[in-house]
C-alpha cells in the first residue's frame, strides 16, 4: 500500500555495527542483495533487531495501533461474521499473527545458522522466537502509530487539505486515497459553502424529512463521516422512521461510501447489550470507519456505546488476548431503526433525523433516483462539497455561533456543526 520511513537497522548492518566477521554467502542463496541474520545462541536481541530492520526497510504496512500491531487488509468477499457483515472492498485492521511476520521476514531477510559438521554457513528458516518475540512486544520495534486508515483527502481543523495516499505521521493517519480528487476553492467563501450545501441538499432530494432540523441531521452525517477521523469525540447519528422501507439504512449508506468508498460495516444490536459491546469492540478493534447498527428493535443504551461516542479512546481486551489494547474511537457510529428508542446517557450522545413518506408501504414509492450509484459516480465532487462547507468557516476565522457547547463534542462542533 505505501513504502514506511525507512528506519531501523538490517542484520547486515547490525553485524557490521558489532564488529561481527564479514559473512559468507549461505549455500543455494541468490544473488539479491537481502540482509543476512545470523542464527546464534545467546543472541536473540540482535537478531530480533536485525528482524526488525529488514521489516522496515522493506517498507510494509506493520503498525502500532495502541499496544497492538496490525496491518491493513482489503476485504476480498462479503464477510459475516459473528453478527458483523462487511462489503468487498472494505478496508479493516488486522492483528499481526507471529506466523504471519515468519513468513514475511522469509522474504525480507536470508537466515543462516552455522553448520558444524561442514564448517560453514547454511540457509535455514527464520526461527519461530523471533516472530513471537516482535508480536508480543511491540514497542521494541518502535512502528509508526497509526490512529485510522482514511479512504478521501483529509481537511485539517486548521484548514490544510491531505491528498496524497501513504502514512501521515503528523496525524497518524493512513491515507488510501487514490486518483485525482477535485480541489477545494483556494480559500472558500460562505457563498461557496451556501452553494456546496445546495448541491448536498439535491443530491438528497427525496427524503421525506419530517423538519427542516432532520435535513440538517443528514448534512451532519456527511460531514461528520469525512471528518470523523481527525476529531476526538463525535455524537452518533441515527436515523428513524415509523415503518420500514423510508431509506433509513440508504442515507448512512450513502455517508458511508462518500467516506470510504464501500457501503458501512452493519453490526447486529440484538437484545443482548453485552454480546452488543462484543461485536463492537471488534469494530472498534478492526477500525471500521463507518459503523452501522441496523434495524434496532429494543431501547438502545450501554456503558460501551457512550464512552466510544464522547471519549477519545477505549480501552479493549481483544478475543483471546491477555492484555490490553487503547484503540482510538474514531468510527462514526450510526443506527436506524423503526421509531427507535435511545435511552438513558446516550440520549445527549445520538442526533436523529426523522423520516415520514406518510404512507403504508413507504418501499413500494416510485422514487426517480439511484441514490447509492449517484453518490459513486459523483464521490469527488460531493466530497468537495462537504468539506468546502467546513473549509470555508474555517477561512472565516470561525466566527462566534449563538449555540450551547456540547459536553464532550467541543471539537466536533467547531468542525462540523458551526459550519453547517
Amino acid at each position: 500500500m505505501m513504502a514506511l520511513d525507512q528506519q531501523g537497522m538490517s542484520g547486515e548492518e547490525f553485524g557490521k555495527r558489532t564488529g561481527d566477521d564479514e559473512p559468507k554467502k549461505p549455500n543455494g542463496a541468490s544473488t539479491t542483495q537481502l540482509p543476512v541474520i545470523d542464527i546464534v545462541p545467546g543472541k536473540l536481541s540482535e537478531r530480533t533487531a536485525g528482524a526488525i530492520g529488514a521489516l522496515r526497510t522493506a517498507g510494509l504496512d506493520i503498525f502500532d495501533r495502541g499496544g497492538q500491531l496490525v496491518r491493513p487488509v482489503r476485504v476480498a468477499d462479503p464477510e459475516t461474521l459473528d453478527g458483523v457483515r462487511r462489503p468487498v472492498g472494505a478496508l479493516v485492521l488486522r492483528p499481526i499473527e507471529p506466523e504471519w511476520v515468519r513468513l514475511r521476514l522469509a522474504e525480507v531477510a536470508t537466515w543462516r545458522k552455522w553448520d558444524s559438521r561442514k564448517e560453514d554457513w547454511r540457509a535455514v528458516d527464520p526461527p519461530y522466537d523471533v516472530p513471537r518475540t516482535i508480536t508480543v512486544a511491540p514497542d521494541e520495534g518502535a512502528w509508526p502509530y497509526l490512529r485510522a486508515i482514511v479512504r478521501h483527502p483529509v481537511l485539517l481543523p486548521d484548514g490544510r487539505r491531505i491528498t496524497g495516499p501513504g502514512y501521515d505521521a503528523g496525524t497518524g493517519l493512513l491515507v488510501d486515497a487514490p486518483g485525482n480528487w477535485p480541489p477545494l476553492p483556494d480559500r472558500p467563501t460562505r457563498d461557496d459553502a451556501v452553494e456546496a450545501r445546495t448541491r448536498l441538499e439535491h443530491l438528497l432530494r427525496f427524503y421525506p424529512w419530517v423538519s427542516a432540523a432532520d435535513r440538517a441531521v443528514a448534512l451532519s452525517l456527511i460531514l461528520t463521516a469525512l471528518a470523523r477521523a481527525i476529531l476526538p469525540t463525535a455524537p452518533g447519528h441515527g436515523t428513524d422512521a415509523p415503518a420500514p422501507g423510508t431509506g433509513k439504512s440508504l442515507l448512512i449508506d450513502a455517508a458511508a461510501i462518500l467516506s470510504t468508498g464501500t457501503t458501512a460495516a452493519v453490526m447486529d444490536y440484538g437484545r443482548d447489550p453485552t454480546e452488543a459491546t462484543k461485536r463492537l469492540d471488534g469494530m472498534l478493534l478492526a477500525g471500521d470507519a463507518v459503523i452501522s447498527i441496523d434495524n434496532i428493535e429494543a431501547a438502545i443504551e450501554g456503558a460501551a456505546l457512550c464512552q466510544t461516542l464522547t471519549q477519545g479512546s477505549r480501552r479493549i481486551r481483544p478475543l483471546g488476548a491477555s492484555v490490553m489494547v487503547t484503540v482510538p474511537c474514531t468510527a462514526l457510529l450510526t443506527l436506524n431503526g423503526n421509531n427507535l428508542t435511545l435511552r438513558g446517557d446516550i440520549v445527549r450522545r445520538v442526533l436523529v433525523c426523522r423520516l415520514d413518506a406518510k404512507c403504508e408501504r413507504p418501499e413500494l414509492r416510485q422514487i426517480e433516483q439511484d441514490l447509492l450509484s449517484d453518490v459513486r459516480q459523483q464521490r469527488g465532487e460531493l466530497v468537495r462539497d462537504a468539506q468546502t462547507i467546513m473549509a470555508a468557516y474555517v477561512a472565516a476565522g470561525r466566527p462566534k455561533r449563538k449555540l450551547p457547547v456540547l459536553g464532550g463534542l467541543r471539537e466536533w462542533s467547531g468542525m462540523v456543526r458551526d459550519a453547517l
